[in-house]
C-alpha cells in the first residue's frame, strides 16, 4: 500500500490519490475555508502559552488538596 502524505497511514484512497480518506476531508476543507482552518486549529487544539499556565496552575492545587 502507499502512504498517505499528511497522516502517514498506509490507507491512501488510491495509488493515484495523495491522501487517505479522512485527510483528503481537511484537503478539502482547506480548499473551501483557506487560513480559517488553521486558526480554528490553533485555537481548538493548541495550548497557547497563558493557557499552559492555567493548566499547570490548576494541575498542582489538585496536588495539594490531594496531599494529607
Amino acid at each position: 500500500m502507499f502512504e498517505c502524505y499528511l497522516c502517514r497511514s498506509n490507507s491512501r484512497i488510491s495509488s493515484l490519490g495523495f491522501y487517505c480518506h479522512n485527510c483528503k476531508q481537511i484537503q478539502n476543507l482547506i480548499s473551501l475555508y483557506g487560513d480559517r482552518v488553521y486558526e480554528v486549529l490553533e485555537e481548538v487544539l493548541i495550548r497557547k502559552e497563558s493557557q499552559q499556565k492555567h493548566k499547570i496552575v490548576a494541575e498542582i492545587k489538585k496536588e495539594i488538596n490531594k496531599s494529607p
